[in-house]
C-alpha cells in the first residue's frame, strides 16, 4: 500500500506500507484519507511490517532496484529520522551498505517540522 503527503516539508512524497496489515476495506486506489483516517490494523506477526518512502502509484519502496535482504539503506535511515522526529520509536537497525544515496529527499526531519508547525 502507498500514499502521498500533501502538506509540510514531504509533500509531494509517497509513503510505502507494506506486510503484516489488515486494510480497512471501504478504501480503494485513489481515495482522500485525512488526519487520524484508519488505513489499516498493525497483525503482530513475522515478518514485522515494513513502512518507507515509495514510488508513486507503486506498492513497493523507493530503493526496491538496489535493495538487498536486511541491508539499511539511507533512504531507510532518512525515514527512520522523521518517525523518531514525530515521536515514534525508532526502526529495527540492520547493516548498512546497500542504497547509499538519499538524494531528492529531505534531512534534518526535526528542525523541518519545527519550522513548519
Amino acid at each position: 500500500m502507498s500514499y502521498k503527503i500533501t502538506a509540510g516539508p514531504a509533500s509531494g512524497k509517497t509513503i510505502y506500507l507494506a506486510e503484516n496489515i489488515d486494510l480497512v476495506t471501504s478504501l480503494k486506489s485513489g481515495s482522500y484519507v485525512f488526519s487520524g483516517t484508519v488505513l489499516g490494523t498493525q497483525v503482530n506477526a513475522s515478518p514485522e511490517s515494513e513502512i518507507g518512502w515509495g514510488v508513486p502509484g507503486a506498492g513497493y519502496t523507493a530503493e526496491h532496484s538496489c535493495y538487498t535482504e536486511g541491508c539499511d539503506t539511507a533512504l531507510g535511515d532518512n525515514f527512520n529520522e522523521l518517525l523518531v522526529a514525530l515521536q515514534a520509536p525508532s526502526g529495527v537497525k540492520g547493516p548498512s551498505g546497500c542504497c547509499t544515496s538519499s538524494m531528492g529527499y529531505p534531512t534534518g526531519w526535526k528542525a523541518l517540522l519545527a519550522a513548519w508547525q
